[in-house]
């Protein structure tokens, strides 16, 4: 028996020392120099895309291997609009009208006169029709929305669901969001005045208006704080390390994210929004069930002669919640915080709240928060501070000569577009960082060239839910400033933006004290 598990012993232990000697010799001969190879490969292809500006001749800050210019975002010291925005700004200090950067090994084409990104968004619109982002319809298939889909496909959706935010049909939807407002003002009251978490408060705020505009359904999330719905939209926007990279690699390489079945949205809630969004189709297709909200107009589309496939009706009403759930909050929420700091403002606006409510009975109506001229100046200068996306991003569709340069932008290149460091120029907004609604008078807006003011983008590709997203933003305003006065809390500190997220979202709370009027 001893001499049986000598040799067994023996045997493994032979074994062992050959596949080591065997590794070793596969190692040294094959995988080391495969390795050697594709690394040697990746950073002369490194190197020779970091000579791209070079000889192109336009200025650029010097890339770092692997990361190009975009160290500090990996890092997560800046946002993606800050560093963007720091190339605009040192160049045109220099006088430059373009710049180029690198993300990662790729070249982005920035462009600082606003006399090019006038051509880019709106005159040569055809060279820049796509936004060159990630989607999927077979694999994340509410990823395929009007944001995101491309060429002909993005014409002839954009040309289908424009009639749905016409002013009629805004119009429609305003007594929904009235109501939800009078919900609003009570969980203020509900919820104790003290050190209120406006942000908080927002998102169930705009979750509310837009589960019941476009879903029909009634989410109480003002009421409750964990409804499943609030929930679920909260873990779109709230990213694991993992998931952040996932994102990120799809935002650089969208072409091949695609090719090899990557997803942009966690599963669980696109499984929870896409079964929300079947069993809501069916019960009103079955029941004949109709209301006024965005996703009747949906229906209407399907089921009418524009033919709107099931797949694009549940990526538009994904859409239309993830953009007013977080952008609109967002406006909504700073706002806040820019009214309590305020005190001279936010008496002014609550003035010209009172007044116009005053001349239509005391009552809150379509025609009247469209005359409230001071609450559009409040919301407009928020979304100068705090655009919610601080980047505008295109594709270039073919090659373009831009005007007034030898440059000739290839196809395929992308290009940012720094919307927060225009908004901070002071060339076009002296004291930048000082909020004042009085820069949206009629005579000061005239005074500014166009295309200096880009919270919604501009051009035919300009945001289609901009009026709904102004209009939920507003209501929400006047039920807030109609019944209480804010201060800020003590512990709210200055506003910091989430580096690890494309959208400037505040990373700390935002807490106001209310008191009742």
């Amino acid at each position: 028996m001893l001499e049986i598990i000598c040799f067994a012993v023996t045997f493994l232990f032979s074994i062992m020392i050959d596949s080591i000697l065997n590794f070793h010799f596969y190692f040294l001969n094959y995988i080391f120099p495969t390795i050697v190879f594709i690394v040697s490969i990746i950073i002369i292809y490194f190197n020779w895309s970091y000579n791209y500006w070079k000889h192109h001749h336009l200025p650029f800050n010097p890339p770092i291997f692997p990361y190009g210019n975009i160290k500090e975002i990996i890092n997560e010291e800046k946002t993606f609009g800050q560093a963007v925005g720091d190339v605009y700004k040192k160049f045109k200090s220099k006088g430059h009208m373009h710049a180029g950067y690198f993300l990662l090994h790729q070249p982005i084409y920035v462009p600082i006169d606003l006399n090019v990104i006038k051509h880019i968004l709106q005159i040569d619109f055809n060279h820049f029709m796509d936004h060159g982002t990630y989607y999927n319809e077979k694999q994340d298939p509410l990823s395929a929305h009007l944001f995101s889909i491309e060429g002909e496909k993005w014409k002839n959706l954009r040309v289908k669901l424009t009639p749905t935010f016409t002013s009629g049909k805004m119009k429609m939807m305003f007594p929904i969001m009235v109501d939800i407002s009078e919900k609003l003002i009570q969980s203020v009251q509900n919820g104790g005045l003290n050190k209120v978490e406006v942000k908080s408060l927002a998102v169930r705020f705009t979750t509310d208006i837009i589960g019941c505009c476009a879903f029909g359904i009634d989410c109480n999330s003002l009421e409750d704080p964990n409804a499943e719905f609030c929930v679920q939209g909260k873990r779109v926007f709230t990213m694991t390390r993992l998931e952040w990279l996932r994102s990120f690699v799809c935002f650089i390489c969208p072409n091949f994210s695609r090719f090899i079945g990557l997803r942009f949205l966690p599963k669980g809630p696109t499984s929870f929004f896409w079964n929300i969004i079947k069993n809501n189709a069916e019960l009103r297709e079955e029941s004949e069930i109709r209301r006024n909200d965005f996703f009747q107009l949906l229906l209407d589309l399907k089921n009418g002669d524009e033919k709107l496939s099931f797949q694009e009706l549940a990526a538009q009403a994904f859409l239309f919640f993830a953009a007013g759930y977080e952008t609109s909050s967002l406006t909504l929420s700073l706002a806040l915080y820019e009214l309590s700091k305020n005190e001279e403002v936010q008496n002014k606006l609550r003035e010209d709240v009172l007044n116009v409510i005053k001349k239509y009975d005391g009552v809150v109506t379509y025609e009247g928060l469209n005359e409230m001229e001071y609450l559009d100046k409040v919301v407009k200068e928020t979304l100068r501070k705090y655009p919610p996306l601080p980047l505008l991003n295109r594709i270039c569709t073919q090659d373009y000569h831009i005007p007034n340069s030898q440059f000739l932008l290839k196809k395929g290149l992308k290009i940012f577009v720094p919307i927060e460091k225009i908004h901070y120029d002071p060339e076009f907004y002296p004291n930048p960082d000082i909020f004042d609604p009085d820069r949206f008078t009629e005579e000061n807006v005239n005074k500014r060239p166009h295309f200096s003011y880009l919270p919604f983008g501009e051009g035919p590709r300009i945001c289609i839910g901009m009026r709904f997203g102004m209009m939920q933003t507003k209501i929400g305003l006047v039920g807030l400033i109609k019944n209480f006065k804010m201060r800020t809390n003590p512990d709210t500190e200055s506003i910091q933006m989430n580096t690890r997220h494309i959208l400037n979202i505040p990373l700390k709370p935002i807490w106001v004290d209310f008191e009742t009027v």
